[in-house]
């Protein structure tokens, strides 16, 4: 059975702590008489928080925002952003930001695991998640094997789902799965 862990909500909890639990569970699944080997597929999502699309962000928060106030601000809070850029003398001409969180507070890495969220543990899968850094740990059984494979299987085929549908891009180079014995 999965643990769904979204570290970066509770508080004094810092990244230190999502490796710990990672590697508890790693170690619990080699420790452990029932399995053979201990699989980690460690997530990297391309520019993560600037491909999110507010209006799904914004969907999926109903789900965690009772105050309907709240969610008006947020709205607020991740529309109506604009660039523009400056070099030596020259500045371009203003362009609005239609895709993305804004960065550099916690309130946008919180934003981002609540956008993740169904990228959540399951009785297949444990999800370890701290802002847009995600690990799935998974223990499989000598005594089931192909079964534990087959689930591993689609729940890495689910994330995928999941990533197309949130215009999350995985960047092949960096996500890795690794196996332990």
């Amino acid at each position: 059975m999965g643990i769904n862990v979204s570290l970066l909500t509770r508080k004094g909890v810092s990244c230190v702590d999502a490796v710990l639990l990672l590697v508890h569970e790693i170690v619990t699944h080699i420790n452990s008489k029932e399995t053979t080997i201990s699989k980690v597929l460690f997530l990297d999502f391309s520019s993560a928080f600037n491909t999110a699309l507010p209006n799904q962000l914004i969907k999926d928060l109903t789900g965690f925002v009772p105050e309907t106030w709240l969610l008006h601000w947020l709205a607020h809070f991740l529309t109506g952003w604009s660039r523009q850029v400056k070099l030596e003398k020259g500045l371009s001409n203003r362009s609005d930001i239609r895709v993305g969180v804004p960065q550099g507070g916690p309130l946008s890495a919180i934003l981002f695991t609540l956008y993740t969220d169904e990228i959540r543990s399951n009785d297949h899968l444990s999800v370890t998640k701290y802002a847009d850094d995600t690990a799935t740990p998974c223990g499989i059984s000598k005594n089931s094997f192909a079964n534990d494979q087959s689930n591993d299987q689609s729940s890495v085929n689910d994330i995928v789902s999941t990533c197309d549908r949130k215009n999350l891009l995985l960047n092949p180079a960096k996500v890795q799965g690794n196996v332990l014995c």
